[in-house]
């Protein structure tokens, strides 16, 4: 997987978990902020504001796989410096810089 759709993943699982926080504390109020617009999108609204723990329960589904999606996705090396060719110089990581000033 290259950087951009790496970096477009880490996006959607931020906006997945935070969506979820937002409907596993506080249903209601967040549901009853969307419920404007077309007739079918407010019924939809509705439906959810009208069951919070439904709305709870899909909130804390949305907040678990977004943090499964954001596990899996790793910075390589190679995403950032594959364009510069094998000779290019790849700098250490901060972790790196860490690890050899304390040991």
């Amino acid at each position: 997987m290259n950087l951009p759709l790496k970096l477009s993943s880490e996006m959607i699982a931020i906006l997945m978990i935070g969506e979820g926080a937002l409907a596993l504390t506080q249903p209601s109020r967040h549901v009853g902020l969307w419920n404007a617009g077309p007739q079918p999108w407010r019924a939809f609204c509705t439906f959810f504001e009208a069951r919070p723990t439904l709305t709870m329960a899909l909130g804390a589904a949305s907040i678990a796989l977004g943090f499964w999606l954001a596990s899996g996705l790793r910075r390589e090396e190679e995403d950032v410096y594959d364009h510069l060719g094998a000779e290019a110089h790849v700098p250490s990581t901060a972790w790196e810089d860490f690890d050899a000033v304390v040991h």
